[in-house]
């Protein structure tokens, strides 16, 4: 146990931590407050715009599902699964979600493993709906579960899930 405490307490220490939170944290914290108070703020009521017109049309978002083939019961490594989405997006835009499908590995009834796979544009199928589409193979056998959600999307959101309460799925 003193050897373990010894061997790491170099490692482990408030030096290494401030330079760690200075590098990810603060630094970036601080060019977004420069980017941000530029030009009177142009930036900063831009994305407050977009915050605002978001949050007033998240709940209008509508997902409709398509899969290639049935998925229940026990699927095979090395088989292929495909998903399209029509998404409603009533004043949003394209541009401004990341719409993602869940696939989980089931074991017992409960969750075991969840990857996520990004859907790409396709086209406008009409006014303010678009499809998305993405393809990918199972890794293991086994049963699994499937899901289609959007999360805001904006370069000047400092993380993905900025905009908290913001993730859509389908109803």
């Amino acid at each position: 146990m003193k050897e373990s405490i010894k061997s790491v307490t170099s490692f482990f220490n408030t030096s290494r931590m401030l330079k760690e939170y200075t590098q990810k944290l603060y630094m970036p914290a601080l060019e977004q407050h420069i980017r941000f108070s530029n030009d009177d703020f142009k930036l900063a009521k831009e994305f407050a715009g977009w915050v605002k017109l978001l949050k007033e049309n998240w709940d209008s978002i509508k997902i409709h599902v398509k899969l290639d083939q049935d998925i229940t019961g026990v699927k095979n490594a090395e088989e292929e699964i495909g998903v399209q989405a029509e998404i409603y997006l009533p004043g949003i835009g394209p541009d401004s979600i990341l719409p993602e499908v869940v696939f989980a590995r089931l074991k017992d009834g409960k969750i075991a493993n969840i990857r996520r796979y990004d859907m790409k544009l396709i086209k406008e199928v009409q006014k303010d709906t678009y499809l998305y589409s993405v393809k990918f193979k199972i890794e293991d056998r086994g049963e699994y579960g499937i899901n289609v959600r959007v999360t805001p999307n904006n370069p000047l959101m400092p993380h993905k899930n900025y905009l908290m309460g913001l993730v859509k799925y389908p109803q």
